[in-house]
Formats: structure tokens, sequence, C-alpha cells
């Protein structure tokens, strides 16, 4: 028996943590004619014959994890039919979902009949497998169909061989590859701010057409690169547009992680989920930036075989960080199945995944077009946003190989509708004393109308006066504590009227505020307030002490609207 490799016990924890039918996948070949039955069932018969991938079972050990290939016996697969190919398609999304034998071998095999064509349908557990396993497999259909042998390897022999290569020097340049990058990140940037939740994921599914492909195709050989290089960049340029124009963070992809052409001719799985680094310019041009994208890559890949779960016990041992690193995948997923003579491959998803967002961008069976796939989690998102985030990614991609000397800010983010509703909030323009701050202005409207709302929360609805009150002890509180002109105040707070008079009364006090993210990870607000050197942090437990008198009561009572006056603090509009 041999242990797991590297990018099984990747999927085996995720599987442990989340359990069900996450690690499912469906996948096949769909012929463009009909093949007697016996036939078809002797060729998939022969695929697990040759494959001792799909012959894999999973042994609970004292020592852990182990597998063993089951010998090789006859087995007859099942027959489905169909009267459409959507039927099938429904079908086989149903099908991934069935949980496999956990105790067995993790694999299954359909024949899938249309009125008039046929193919092979396989589920496995991820274990047993990757998406390139898929291809090969369609490829050795073929073959096998015209009587042909097809190569094929042993997934032990792989598994031996990345042994050999984890008892070698290369795993401490992996490991200091992967500190060098963590140590250039600013923080990590997650795409949904969303708590963790199921990991039910549903999709949403997009296509680039031939005139779009051949687009990206052709501006992609001008530039010397890949076309997922310029997807790969317009997306993480999307990102971080709506994340406050990020330059350094982490988006995760998928490496083959097949380095040797028996690896390439062997069914398992090999691919490993990595941390991508990127690195992006706001300076530079899209082009320059896809450069940059480019050698971030082809670093990538350079230590591909270190995945993202090494990396991130890595890193938890050197600097003590828990949080991920990412919460999105992007996939590029290439590959033709040899001599398929108008055959297509076939994917179901299995309903449940461990990111947030997983984009898989699909460039197969020569068709000159471009799939793109949106598996995302439903408590992470909602199908709107996925489509408001393809629209925006689309409006990157396209105006950035359009118009390659655009620096990233230049490039287009908003569709003509939302330009329009910009402009229209954005119209407020209006006269007001120029030499007055922000918190001076505030108090000459709660002078002139203390009654009036300001603000409702859920707590009620606040007047100038009484918020302006609010606002003004905590200047004096901020004061009595040592704050003054000059001095940094942070807070993290939820949003409501406490938030808003801790900002009035930090800028009372002469002092600037430095707003903090609740979710932020504890290592990153522990930076901010270093390196801002804050007088004071405010938080939920215990900003409401920075309200509190001796002799007024409640901050939100009926006492003085001016809260005991306003602080007599000098504080220019140009501190």
């Amino acid at each position: 028996m041999f242990p797991l490799t590297r990018p099984q016990r990747q999927i085996y924890d995720i599987e442990k943590y989340y359990r069900g039918t996450i690690g499912q996948l469906c996948g096949g070949i769909l012929l463009d004619r009909l093949i007697p039955e016996d036939t078809l069932a002797d060729t998939a018969d022969r695929l697990r014959q040759i494959n001792d991938a799909l012959r894999l079972r999973i042994v609970e050990t004292g020592e852990g994890p182990m597998q063993e290939a089951v010998p090789y016996a006859p087995e007859r697969p099942e027959v489905q039919r169909f009267s459409s190919r959507k039927e099938l398609e429904a079908w086989a999304a149903a099908w991934t979902r069935e949980p496999l034998d956990a105790e067995g071998v993790r694999c299954e095999m359909r024949l899938a009949y249309l009125p008039d064509r046929c193919g092979i349908l396989v589920k496995f557990d991820h274990m047993l497998g990757d998406e390139w396993s898929y291809l090969l497999m369609a490829s050795q259909t073929c073959a096998l169909l015209r009587g042909e042998e097809p190569e094929s390897g042993s997934y032990l022999d792989a598994a031996a061989s990345e042994e050999a290569y984890f008892r070698g020097t290369r795993p401490e340049q992996d490991r200091a590859y992967v500190l060098e990058q963590f140590r250039r990140r600013d923080e990590p940037l997650l795409l949904s701010s969303r708590p963790d939740g199921a990991a039910e994921n549903a999709r949403l599914s997009y296509s680039f057409d031939a005139a779009e492909a051949a687009r990206i195709r052709g501006r992609a050989a001008e530039w010397g690169l890949s076309p997922f290089i310029l997807f790969l960049t317009a997306f993480a340029v999307s990102v971080s547009r709506v994340r406050m124009n990020a330059e350094q963070f982490y988006l995760g992809t998928e490496a083959r992680n097949r380095r040797s052409a028996a690896e390439k001719r062997t069914a398992g799985m090999f691919a490993n989920t990595a941390a991508l680094p990127v690195t992006l310019d706001n300076g530079r041009s899209f082009r320059e930036n896809a450069a940059l994208m480019r050698v971030s890559v082809t670093g990538m890949l350079r230590h591909q075989r270190f995945n993202y779960q090494q990396a991130k016990q890595v890193i938890r041992q050197e600097f003590g960080f828990e949080e991920k690193l990412f919460d999105t995948v992007v996939s590029y997923q290439t590959g033709m199945v040899q001599g398929a003579e108008g055959a297509e491959t076939l994917w179901a998803t299995g309903g449940a995944q461990s990111e947030a967002l997983f984009l898989r961008i699909a460039d197969h069976d020569d068709q000159g077009t471009f799939q793109l796939y949106y598996d995302y989690q439903t408590a992470k998102f909602t199908p709107e946003e996925i489509a408001a985030l393809h629209e925006r990614f689309c409006r990157i991609l396209f105006d950035g190989i359009a118009h390659g000397e655009k620096r990233l800010p230049e490039l287009a983010l908003l569709s003509e509708a939302e330009k329009r509703t910009l402009a229209r909030f954005n119209d407020t323009a209006a006269d007001y004393d120029g030499e007055a701050g922000v918190h001076t202005l505030f108090e000459r409207q709660a002078a002139r109308q203390p009654s009036a709302p300001a603000l409702t929360d859920r707590d009620g609805t606040l007047t100038y006066g009484q918020l302006n009150a609010m606002a003004n002890r905590a200047a004096r509180s901020l004061t009595a504590r040592g704050v003054g002109p000059g001095d940094f105040v942070a807070f993290s707070l939820p949003r409501d009227r406490r938030l808003l008079a801790a900002m009035l009364g930090i800028l009372k006090a002469g002092a600037a505020y430095l707003p903090i993210d609740p979710e932020f990870p504890r290592e990153r607000v522990n930076y901010m307030l270093w390196e801002s050197r804050a007088k004071e942090y405010l938080t939920a437990d215990n900003i409401d002490e920075l309200f509190r008198e001796t002799q007024s009561g409640e901050y939100a009572g009926k006492d003085s609207v001016s809260g005991g006056g306003n602080p007599d603090i000098a504080v220019p509009p140009d501190s």
C-alpha cells in the first residue's frame, strides 16, 4: 500500500472538513455516432484495466490514509438512455451528487445513449483523478474504438516518483519561494466578505464566441503571451478595482503538475491548487501588467509541486498566520482529445466546493470558442453578483486587449447605465465655506436645525442636535485621554450611530480617524495599529465609554443638544 500523494491529501483534508460529495467529479466523452452497446461496454471496461487510478481504494490505517489498486476484474457498466442532450446533462449533474462507496473503489461508469449519439461517463472521487484524466481517457476511448492500444501509465509509479522528489533538496527551494512571496503581499484579499457557510454551489455559464475568442487569441499571440495570462490579468484587475485597487494579493489557480511525458499519459490526481502571487502596478499599462502576470505564473509553475496546503503550513509555522490566502480560484482548462473526429467532452459539477468562487475557463474540443463556468458558493454570492462580476471582467478584458497602453485605473469598469447612475448620484455640487472643516459644518447645521433628523438606525432616529452632543462627548473623552491635533484614532465598529458620532468626535478633537474592517485578520489589525501609532483603538467592546459622562446620563438623552458645548480646538480644513 502507498500513502496518498500531496494532491490527493489536499482533497482528502477538504473532504474530511466538509464531508458530503464535495470531492466528486463527473466527465466523459460523447461520440458523434452510435456504437453497439457491447463494443462501448468493452471499451469502458478496458479503460478501467489500463488505468490503475480508476481502481484505487482508499484505506484508513493507523498511519493515516493509504491507497492500493484493486486487481482488475471485468465489470459491465450500466446503460442510461436519454431523449436529449439537456436531459443527459441534468441526469449527470444529479448522478454526480450521489455518494460513492467510501469503502470500495470510488469510481463508477455509465454508458450514455442519445437517439443519434453515445458516450461514456465516469464519476470518481477527486482523489482518483483530475480534469486531465478525463481528457486522457477520452483520447484512449477514441484509440480503442479504432482498434489501437493506447499508452497509459501507473499512478502508483507516479506516487513513488513524488516521494523521491520530496526526499530531495528541491522542497527547500519551494519553501523559500513561498515565504518570500508572502513577505511581499500586503494582506490576503477575499472577494466575498460574507462569513463562511455551507459549501453548496451553483453554476452560471457564459461563452466567448468565435469572433471574441479570435480577438483574445490574436492579441495574446501579438504580445507573446498565452490567452490564460490575459484572462488572469483582466480578472485580477477586476478584483483589484472593487477591493481598493490592491496591487499585491493572491488568487488560487490549478497547476496540472504533470512534469514528464509519462505523467501526461497517466490518469490520476496530479493537479495542485496553488497560491498564485499577483503583482499589479496601477501606474503601468494593461500590457505591462500582463507581462508581470506571466512572471508570476512562471514562478508559480516552477514550484507547482508545493501545493496550497503545504504553503499554508509553512506560512503558519513561520509567521503564525492562520487565515486564508484567497477565496477565488481561476483555472484554465485546455487540451484536445486525440483522434476525437467530432466527439466532445462532457462535464458535470458536484454541487459543492471549498472555495467561494471557482472560475473555470475551458478551451476544449477545438471549437474556436471559450466557455466560462462560474461555480460559486451560494452562501457567498447571489446570481446577480456573479453576473455583475462577469460583466466587469469582460469590460476590463476587452478594453485591455483593445487599448493595451491604458493604465489600469483607465480601463473600463462600469457599464453605460452604471455610469449614468453614478453621475446622477454624484451631482451634489453646492457652495460651502471652504475654510471650515466637515465637523464645523456639521456643528452649524446642528445649531440651525437641532431637531431635524440626522440619521436612522436600528435604535431609532437621531437628530442633528443629539448626534452633535454625542460627538462632543466623544471629543472631550478623547481629549482627556491625551488625543490631540496630529494624532490618529483607530476604530473597528458596527455601522450604527456610534460610528458616525465617533468619526465626528475624533475630528472635533483635532485628530484623524483610521477605520479598520471588523473582519480583518488579527495580524493585519495589529500591523495597522502599529504602523499608524494610533493613540486609541475603539471597538464594539469599549465604544460606549467614549460617550459616557458622570453628570449627563445616556448619550442620546434629552440633555443639551450641544453636549456641553462644541470643543474649542482649531482644526483647519487642510489639517
